[in-house]
Parts: C-alpha cells; sequence; structure tokens
C-alpha cells in the first residue's frame, strides 16, 4: 500500500456506489470487493473502489435499485422504475392479473382427473386435494390394499395423484 491510496469507509463506498452499505459488505464478503484490515476497522482502497466499479456490468443491462433505504429522492426512483417496465401494485389481485394466475387456476379447475378403471374411479371419489393416508383410503374405497397400492402406484405414474410421502396422497392435476 503506498501513501497515495486513499482509504474510505464502508459507508463513504456505499455513498459513492450508489447502495446501502450492507450491499457493500456483502460484496466484501463474497470477495468481488477487496478490503484493507487497519486493527478492527475495514477500508477500502479509493483504486480497488473504481476497479470494482470499472468491472461492472454496463447499467443498460441490469437495472437494481435498492428503495429499502431510500427515502429523499422515491418519487424520482419510483418514476424510473414505471419507465423501466415496473407495475404499481395496489394489491394481490394485481400480482395475480400480471402473472395471469388466475386464468391457471380457472384452467386447473376445468380439467377433471378421469378415471380408466372402476378402482381407479373408487379411489377418485375420495380423493381431493387434500392428504388423505392410505389406510383412510383403504377403509373409504373398500379396496383390498395390494389392490388399492397397486393402483395408487399406477396413477401416480400416469399424473393423476401425487404421493406427499408418509404415504398421504392428493389428487395431481
Amino acid at each position: 500500500m503506498t501513501s497515495s491510496d486513499n482509504l474510505v469507509s464502508i459507508e463513504q463506498a456505499a455513498k459513492y456506489l450508489g447502495v446501502h452499505w450492507q450491499t457493500v459488505r456483502r460484496h466484501i464478503k463474497t470477495k468481488k470487493l477487496p478490503i484493507v484490515k487497519i486493527g478492527r476497522a475495514i477500508r477500502i482502497r479509493q483504486t480497488d473502489l473504481e476497479t470494482f466499479v470499472k468491472g461492472q456490468v454496463p447499467h443498460g443491462h441490469i437495472h437494481e435499485i435498492e428503495i429499502r433505504f431510500v427515502t429523499k429522492n422515491r418519487r424520482k426512483i419510483e418514476s424510473n422504475l414505471i419507465k423501466m417496465g415496473a407495475k404499481l401494485v395496489t394489491s394481490a389481485q394485481d400480482i395475480l392479473d400480471e402473472l395471469q394466475l388466475g386464468v391457471v387456476a380457472e384452467k386447473s379447475q376445468a380439467r377433471r382427473v378421469l378415471a380408466d378403471t372402476k378402482e381407479e374411479a373408487r379411489v377418485l371419489e375420495f380423493l381431493s386435494h387434500q392428504p388423505l393416508h392410505i389406510d383412510k383410503l383403504a377403509k373409504l374405497t373398500k379396496l383390498d390394499t395390494p389392490v388399492l397400492s397397486s393402483c395408487l402406484v399406477l396413477m401416480e405414474m400416469k399424473g393423476k395423484v401425487k404421493d406427499l410421502g408418509g404415504m398421504n396422497y392428493v389428487i395431481y392435476k
């Protein structure tokens, strides 16, 4: 280290980079940003900081803005996020609409599991999206345990039911 190297604190480095100080600590921990220890104090060389900035992906490729600690330029940041394509979320329904999860839920309700055999039909009468143990299913369907077990294995291979572990089954589709 030469006397011309300027050392900055983590907070100063965060201000220089325009990120939260915890982000700087994360870069230090992942060894992306070299440090100098002076006793217990951690400092960063100004030259290392500049090298770190030059080594980053150009701003046109990644847009990362930390809002959780920003209070001063909130309106400006929000307008920039919207310009970059962010959507305004005021309720959970906004997220479902954007991801079109409502359509998926409607399609999955419309899709019923059809039985190929009479044993499958009896199993499907009692099986739902709530887990049901094979012993309880055997009592409800009045099928022999080996018949029920083989039926469930075949139905699982066909993608009709799912074993959640512990011999608990649910309708898969």
